[in-house]
């Protein structure tokens, strides 16, 4: 005879960090909108430039088949807006010219002191749970208090946290199928009304967890019970 008793369910075991999560700055929808416009004028001649100056890098086959079509363009192509070495554009170039302000350089012939980020922004709304960005503001942070990084970053780079929406609205700025992310460096030209408007209203990244790390306490194991 088959048991009418209730079957327990087994319980689940989860161990968390017992650091303190990263706080990510919160923005208002106002703010995120103004963010973001000013954003987008600042990308578009960078699109434009995309779109009439580069011309897209053809498949090998296509390659092939072309080679005797079309005789090469010798004209020569206006330089690219000034923007665009103050720029970085995609999680690979973003990690790693973060990572390479973490550095510590030689103690001899140190090399040229490598230009801060005056703002990281991440079309995502919570960064640390997103796997591709979950780094980011933690390298972010790392960077700013790095001794590579002289002088001292003052004020600190801003991250913003922008709705998943507007990666659509920053790659048809930019003339791109996606953008996940887009780096602005100190001096950037053009970007100064964006910056102040964001370093107004935007709060710094807040990183609890790695002061506290950096002190060596024994902080114990979080286990949840579901």
């Amino acid at each position: 005879m088959a048991s009418t008793g209730k079957k327990t369910s087994k319980s689940i075991f989860k161990t968390e960090i017992p650091f303190t999560e990263t706080k990510i700055p919160t923005i208002s929808p106002h703010d995120q909108e103004v963010i973001l416009d000013l954003l987008c004028n600042l990308l578009a001649p960078l699109g434009h430039y995309r779109r009439t100056h580069t011309t897209p890098t053809p498949s090998p086959g296509k390659k092939r088949k072309r080679k005797n079509k079309h005789p090469p363009n010798t004209m020569l192509s206006p330089p690219p807006p000034a923007l665009s070495s103050h720029i970085l554009i995609g999680i690979n170039s973003t990690t790693r010219h973060l990572t390479a302000l973490q550095r510590q350089p030689p103690a001899e012939n140190p090399p040229k002191p490598l230009s801060p980020l005056s703002l990281l922004i991440i079309p995502h709304p919570h960064p640390p749970s997103s796997l591709p960005h979950a780094h980011l503001p933690l390298q972010l942070y790392l960077s700013h208090i790095s001794p590579v990084s002289t002088p001292p970053l003052s004020p600190q780079t801003l991250l913003l946290a922008l709705p998943l929406s507007a990666s659509t609205r920053l790659a048809k700025s930019l003339s791109l199928p996606r953008v996940s992310a887009i780096g602005l460096l100190e001096g950037a030209p053009g970007a100064e009304g964006l910056v102040r408007f964001a370093r107004e209203r935007v709060a710094g990244l807040e990183c609890e967890g790695l002061e506290e790390g950096r002190r060596g306490e024994w902080r114990g194991v979080r286990v949840s019970v579901t």
